[in-house]
């Protein structure tokens, strides 16, 4: 179970377990979320029309938008990295039974 570490943030300390798996691998629900919201952004940055007059704005809200989208799919490709790596550990621990 994560403990708060008092600071100027919030932050916690995790068991390394918890930190290696368990507290980066989302649910499918999660995912889907996540992706959903990806896709919004992408089409927001899609449809962003540029203003010769106004290019600081045009500039400023591209990357915003590829901030947040950056930030989503580091989310993704973590917790894939996690549910593989954790794969691969119990493939290689000895089976008991």
């Amino acid at each position: 179970m994560a403990t708060i570490v008092p600071n100027t943030f919030t932050t916690y300390k995790w068991a390394d377990d918890e930190e290696e798996f368990g507290s980066i691998i989302l649910t499918i629900g999660n995912r889907q979320r996540i992706q959903n919201e990806i896709a919004t952004i992408a089409q927001q940055i899609i449809n962003i029309e540029y203003d010769p007059e106004k290019t600081l704005q045009f500039v400023q809200q591209d990357s915003h938008l590829k901030g947040q989208l950056q930030a989503l799919q580091w989310l993704l490709d973590a917790s894939e990295a996690a549910q593989k790596a954790l794969f691969e550990l119990q493939q290689d621990s000895p089976k008991t039974d």
